[in-house]
């Protein structure tokens, strides 16, 4: 599911594309793509392209007199259960900003603050049965030229459970491994995402999928002389890894 806002994001940076690549025809080497709009950041970048270059870029809001920073203006892989969250605003003294969510699924509290403050926006709980992410935006602006916008990705339940494969030792000795994991999603055909917690744990092959399969991870040989825990995870459901010394 794509919001408004994802869909205006997508045409503006397909019309930059179109009307560079229409003025000034590209052929394979080095060249600078810039790229300007009322109301967003100046984009500038040099590439070395060939004849089957792909470019992807997303031009920011500008924060104009209004805003000094917003942070985070990320939050991906967000929890099916929902939750709240808090995004510190920092805004010039005496500049007023508002904050709407462009989505039902995303509550904000408050509207409207002068000068510097907290912003905070819970998401609400992602219904089992869905099988996609959902996207979905807080909008913070001053004016109709200056703003950020605070980007939420949720995953959905899954009901994902993780077993061990043939293989997969119970703890992984000091010299590291590869080690098995049979995945199952109680929701057919759910879309799950497969990451690492820990710096020396690794995944290896397919780590986004929908549905079932057997997903593989390493463990790096392990040189503080000390055991160590880490954990991998397959959306919000996590599987422990033991290293020994």
């Amino acid at each position: 599911m794509y919001s408004r806002t994802d869909a205006t994001r997508f045409l503006d940076r397909l019309a930059v594309m179109l009307h560079t690549l229409c003025a000034h025809p590209l052929v394979p080497g080095e060249f600078t793509l810039h790229a300007s709009k009322a109301g967003y950041e100046t984009f500038e970048r040099t590439v070395v392209a060939n004849a089957i270059t792909n470019l992807d870029f997303t031009m920011k809001w500008s924060y104009g007199t209004c805003l000094v920073s917003v942070a985070p203006v990320l939050f991906d892989l967000y929890k099916s259960v929902g939750g709240s969250e808090i995004v510190s605003v920092s805004a010039t003294p005496g500049r007023t900003w508002s904050a709407t969510p462009d989505s039902p699924w995303i509550e904000v509290v408050p509207r409207s603050h002068t000068g510097s403050g907290q912003l905070t926006f819970r998401v609400q709980e992602y219904p089992i049965g869905a099988t996609e992410p959902r996207k979905g935006a807080v909008l913070i602006r001053c004016s109709a030229l200056e703003g950020q916008n605070v980007w939420i990705t949720q995953i959905p339940n899954c009901q994902i459970s993780l077993d061990p494969a043939r293989g997969t030792p119970a703890s992984f000795p000091a010299a590291g491994g590869t080690g098995f994991l049979l995945l199952h999603t109680s929701t057919p055909s759910c879309y799950w995402e497969y990451r690492s917690l820990a710096d020396w744990i690794f995944t290896a092959g397919v780590t986004h999928r929908h549905g079932d399969m057997e997903i593989s991870f390493g463990v790096q040989p392990n040189t503080t002389g000390l055991a160590r825990t880490g954990k991998v995870v397959a959306n919000e459901t996590e599987w422990v890894v033991t290293q020994r010394p």
